[in-house]
Formats: structure tokens, sequence, C-alpha cells
């Protein structure tokens, strides 16, 4: 059986939202997540907290064959839209891990950083010998970095950083 994980833990701006505001767009949010979970969740877990402007998604939802040509990719619509909702509403002055995503039939796993007001997916990938770090935009493009198999620790902030200014500049 094929699924699709889904992890957030998400602050928003709280100067950007009043708690009404805020209420609008996790509902917002919800209802475009809700969309992708149509293909039969069998676990779920989404809250909020309105004080804090705190957003939490863990959702495993179970593929049928004719959900599979949706999520092949990682920047599918339904996802950027189910994302977007929150996005211009996100501020980290320092790049953070925020969530993860993982899709079992192709055995990929990604992370999701915030920085400033945008999402970062973020996957490192072995290929001969060395490492490659693809930073991808949710609507940016994409910025991929060769990390030889010396490094040990992979510098992956700093790396969505860097994508992040790259990706601003063109």
């Amino acid at each position: 059986m094929s699924y699709i994980r889904l992890e957030l833990e998400i602050n928003l701006d709280q100067h950007k939202l009043t708690e009404r505001k805020f209420c609008k767009v996790v509902d917002k949010f919800f209802n475009n997540l809700f969309r992708l979970t149509r293909a039969e969740s069998s676990e779920e877990k989404m809250g909020f907290n309105i004080v804090n402007r705190n957003i939490t998604v863990d959702v495993s939802i179970d593929l049928k064959e004719k959900f599979l040509n949706i999520f092949p990719k990682f920047n599918s619509t339904e996802l950027i839209k189910a994302l977007d909702a929150i996005t211009k509403y996100i501020k980290y002055e320092n790049c953070k891990k925020v969530g993860s995503i993982y899709i079992n039939q192709y055995n990929t796993h990604k992370d999701l950083f915030a920085y400033q007001n945008k999402l970062y997916l973020s996957e490192i990938t072995h290929e001969e010998n060395q490492k490659i770090q693809t930073v991808r935009g949710l609507k940016e493009g994409e910025v991929s970095f060769k990390i030889s198999d010396e490094i040990e620790e992979i510098p992956v902030e700093t790396n969505v950083v860097l994508a992040h200014m790259t990706l601003e500049r063109n």
C-alpha cells in the first residue's frame, strides 16, 4: 500500500494575524489539506493554538492507484495550494526545520524548512562518491549542492539559506 505522510509544526507571525484572521487562515489550510486526505487517511492529527499562532499537522494518507499521479513530485499543485494558505504568514528570521514529507512508494523523505516568509523542501540523495542536497522552493525553483562524502555533517540549514538567496536573486 502506498502512502504519503506530512508532518508540520509551524508558527505564524502574530503581528500579521489577529486571532480572527488566524482562525480563517487555519480553516482554509485545513480545508485544502482535507482535499489531499480524500485518499483515505489512516491517521490524522491536526491542531492549532490561537494564542501562539501555532499549527500542528501529522497526517498519513493511504494512496489509491488513481491518486498516485498527484504525488510523484512534491511541487504538486495540491500540496502547494494547501501550504500556500499559510506561507505568506510565516516569519522565521533563522532557518528552521518545521516538518517533513515522506512517500513510501519512492522511499523519499524531504524536510520542510521555513526561512523568512518561504517554505523550502530539502532532500539529500547519494550518487556515486558524493551526496547531493536539493533545496526546492514551493514556487521559486531549485538549487542543488554537491557535498563530498568526506564531509560528515551536512550544513543543511546553511544550504537552505544559500538557496533562498540564490532563488530570491533570480
